[in-house]
């Protein structure tokens, strides 16, 4: 599975409009994991990206 740059997090959970907190929560990460990624200050590992890439995209697939 190919998943999209790290750098588009922020402006795919900007664009369901749903806050950092909840994003986390949704994924099983800490907020504070969520707004490090966004500001790239860390890599994820490639459980951490799968769980919040799917989440975006569940949430992406509800919205619709």
């Amino acid at each position: 599975m190919i998943f999209p740059d790290i750098n588009t997090i922020q402006a795919k959970r900007q664009k369901l409009g749903i806050k950092q907190k909840e994003l986390a929560q949704l994924s099983r990460v800490s907020q504070s994991m969520i707004a490090k990624l966004e500001k790239q200050r860390i890599e994820p590992s490639y459980s951490v990206a799968k769980r919040i890439f799917l989440t975006l995209e569940n949430l992406n697939h509800k919205k619709s």
